[in-house]
């Protein structure tokens, strides 16, 4: 609720909050991609997705999660996979689901679900913000963790050491995730 509120106060179109993967969720679109929001629901079953929130939430984490958008989720769960050299969806039998589950051991700095999008009108926005330009991930461990996402996700990008810093800046779609 807060939180909603408080993207509403900023100018943002939030959708009415729903139901995903045992959770109670309200989402912001933008052109390219979008912010969903999170709360743990109570009364649900337990499901993974809504164990990791409850955890985080209870550390105090900022972002742990975030789904990717693919035009065929089970096509680059494969290639997660052999990038990997895991077999996480061999034998997968759900290929119409438009959502697969990365194996949090895959995504070091968030939990990562590769999902296929749903055609959405984008709402125009006061602001005119229209996408994200870049997401950045404050982690303990930057080189590792643009490592892993550069060999399980093929992702490529620039790296550059700044104040005796690690920064990676990678590729995804037609937006960064800085590291």
């Amino acid at each position: 609720g807060p939180t909603m509120k408080a993207w509403r106060k900023l100018g943002f179109v939030v959708n009415e909050p729903y139901h995903w993967l045992g959770c109670n969720t309200a989402q912001i679109e933008l052109e390219g991609g979008g912010i969903r929001f999170l709360a743990a629901d109570a009364h649900a079953e337990p499901t993974a997705l809504a164990e990791l929130v409850r955890a985080r939430l209870i550390l105090g984490a900022g972002l742990f999660g975030w789904t990717w958008a693919c035009t065929d989720p089970h096509r680059s769960a494969l290639a997660v996979a052999q990038l990997s050299g895991s077999d996480f969806h061999d034998g997968c039998e759900a290929w119409g689901e438009p959502l697969v589950q990365v194996p949090l051991e895959l995504t070091p700095a968030a939990a990562t679900w590769l999902e296929k999008p749903t055609a959405a009108a984008v709402p125009v926005h006061p602001n005119s913000i229209t996408r994200l330009d870049h997401v950045v991930l404050q982690v303990s461990a930057s080189k590792a963790a643009s490592q892993v996402y550069e060999s399980h996700f093929g992702l490529k990008g620039r790296t550059a050491v700044m104040q005796e810093r690690y920064y990676a800046f990678l590729k995804i779609g037609p937006s960064l995730l800085e590291i």
